[in-house]
């Protein structure tokens, strides 16, 4: 049977910190682009609590508008265009690519989930060089609702034809470790700067601070898991 880890993608394998120097530039502060990410979440968040659907990106934009007008900042007129492009050209963290090749050559099958659009994510991955690695990449917008919810998990799960405690779900967030969790899925948190870990959430089955540690985890639990199996299948026909 394929071993499957699906994986979030900005902000586990892609770095938001690519947009620092947009936010100093226009804001002259450097805090901005963290509060501006939560403001994001949280907004994407609601419209789905809310049964409403909006595309990320048009949520990531007006968010970035919403912010210039409290801070009394103007954009030029293509900031827009340039601040989407940047969002699809996050650059990877140092050890994604060593993390992603680990988990190749152990046997492990790769997918995406984003909550961007799907040709977002796809193209973010082709930027940073990472895109060979993946299977296929899905997306929160198949299921107009936002991750943590489950349906984006259980989207993917349907798609591969598996159940979820078959599936690892990788990510930097705890939040999304957290909606994996409560899909049924098996999960893997790499601690990522800025991102921290929520006590109110649900500790995850694996945990490192770079994604080679976290792939060997994954590995080694893996490994437990079979060696269980086999183990209580040996004892079943012992006593049969």
């Amino acid at each position: 049977m394929a071993k499957t880890c699906v994986f979030n993608l900005n902000g586990t394998l892609l770095s938001y910190e690519s947009l620092d120097s947009f936010f100093e530039r226009g804001f002259k502060r450097s805090h901005v682009r963290p509060l501006w990410f939560q403001t994001v979440l949280h907004t994407a968040a609601s419209l789905t609590l809310s049964n409403r659907f909006e595309p990320f990106e048009a949520i990531a934009v007006r968010t970035l508008y919403s912010l210039a007008e409290e801070e009394g900042v103007e954009f030029a007129d293509d900031a827009t265009e340039e601040f989407v492009g940047l969002l699809r050209n996050l650059q990877p963290y140092p050890d994604a690519q060593a993390g992603l090749d680990e988990l190749r050559r152990a046997g492990y099958r790769l997918m995406g989930l984003t909550n961007s659009s799907r040709a977002a994510g796809i193209e973010a991955l082709s930027q940073a060089g990472l895109a060979d690695f993946f299977d296929e990449v899905l997306s929160a917008e198949a299921v107009e609702a936002f991750k943590p919810s489950p349906e984006p998990y259980l989207h993917v799960a349907e798609k591969l034809r598996k159940v979820p405690k078959q599936l690892w779900f990788v990510a930097g967030h705890a939040w999304d470790t957290m909606g994996a969790h409560q899909a049924g899925f098996k999960t893997a948190l790499i601690f990522r700067p800025q991102h921290g870990f929520n006590e109110n959430f649900p500790r995850p089955d694996v945990a490192a601070e770079t994604l080679p540690h976290l792939a060997a985890a994954i590995e080694a639990r893996d490994r437990t898991l079979l060696q269980h199996v086999f183990g209580e299948a040996r004892e079943h026909r012992a006593l049969n």
